[in-house]
């Protein structure tokens, strides 16, 4: 099955600023939006029109050692109203807040779901993260998302505009992090795609006091909950416990032995 192409921008609003501009946006009119937007798209005329709101909860799995996270991909279950898809992203290219990445969707059943989890994956993981074959996924993450979605036309150019409010859940524990927001602008087509670093620099001047961001919400995700950050202390600490210092000692043993050795070298060669 042939990846499509995801090309969007992503854009963090300042803290101080997130409630006031999502609630700003939100309320705007079609053709209050229209105007505001028509300065930011760029200069030719363009529709926009509501597509509606819609509640997405996803589920991030990844290995103990977060492999997929340290490549930019991710491992998706998506449950909108009733249809549940599998969703695999790997990472294309990456600049300041834009992002290309190769997708491939699945429309699976809940039976199929936990066949899924029961055998990590694997008829899945095997084509696409061969180098993964074997290894244990679990849930790691998951995102209650109420997203807005606006498309936008210009001439041959289609491009979908996300207003995202969510809560990011660590799975391990149910601990939730605050509200957070974030807006998307997509590419829908090989014309809007063209066009859109060119759109970018104005996105901000739209969105004022906020950033880019480089981050899918799985990777936001794994840094709120400090995920990345356990792992190596888990790791640091198993190392400094039993086999660890065991194998630490041989090591600190083969490298004083091999000093030894290299400083009898030294004196033979530098004799008359």
């Amino acid at each position: 099955m042939k990846p499509t192409e995801e090309h969007e921008i992503k854009v963090v609003p300042a803290p101080g600023q997130q409630i006031k501009l999502l609630t700003s946006l939100r309320s705007k009119s079609t053709d209050e939006l229209q105007d505001t937007l028509q300065g930011f798209i760029g200069t030719g005329q363009f529709s926009i029109s509501l597509e509606g709101t819609k509640t997405i909860n996803d589920v991030y799995y990844d290995t103990e050692d977060l492999q997929l996270f340290e490549i930019h991909s991710l491992l998706r279950v998506r449950h909108v109203g009733d249809a549940t898809k599998l969703i695999i992203k790997t990472l294309t290219s990456q600049s300041a807040g834009e992002l290309k990445r190769a997708e491939h969707e699945f429309n699976i059943s809940a039976q199929e779901l936990k066949d899924l989890e029961s055998t990590n994956f694997k008829q899945y993981v095997d084509v696409h993260f061969p180098e993964l074959s074997g290894r244990s996924f679990s849930k790691l993450i998951s995102v209650r998302n109420d997203r807005l979605n606006y498309l936008l036309v210009r001439e041959t150019e289609s491009f979908r505009l996300s207003l995202d409010q969510f809560v990011l859940v660590n799975a391990a524990n149910g601990k939730a992090s605050n509200q957070l927001y974030e807006i998307e602008l997509e590419a829908l087509n090989a014309d809007a795609s063209v066009q859109l670093p060119i759109i970018k620099p104005n996105l901000l001047k739209l969105v004022k006091n906020s950033r880019f961001s480089n981050s899918s919400k799985y990777e936001r995700g794994v840094r709120h909950f400090h995920l990345d950050q356990a792992y190596w202390k888990q790791a640091l600490s198993a190392w400094s416990t039993g086999p660890g210092l065991n194998w630490l000692g041989l090591i600190l043993n083969l490298a004083g032995i091999a000093l030894t050795v290299f400083g009898l070298y030294l004196t033979i060669q530098a004799k008359p």
